[in-house]
């Protein structure tokens, strides 16, 4: 399985616009995971190739669309703010 911070370093190298958040899905009850937003299915499988090109296997995601674009998301990937508040610190440095 793929971990927190494989997936959410390799989401952040790709581009930008790409950026990972945190995200609670239907039906997660609260329960905070991985997720980026795309534009469009096509977007979507850009990034899926982009994350098979550096070795990155999280699965599939799930989907939510809100009209102005779509949330992929990977509830089996729990959101961990530590590792995010880590990274932030050794930017800063």
């Amino acid at each position: 399985m793929t971990s927190f911070k494989t997936l959410y370093d390799a989401l952040s190298g790709i581009d930008e616009e790409h950026e990972p958040f945190k995200y609670s899905g239907r039906g997660m009850y609260g329960k905070q995971c991985v997720a980026v937003k795309v534009d469009s299915d096509a977007q979507l499988w850009e990034l899926a190739v982009a994350l098979t090109e550096v070795e990155v296997f999280p699965g599939d995601p799930k989907t939510d669309s809100f009209g102005l674009g779509i949330v992929a998301y990977w509830p089996s990937i729990e959101w961990d703010a530590s590792a995010v508040e880590q990274e932030e610190e050794e930017e800063e440095e």
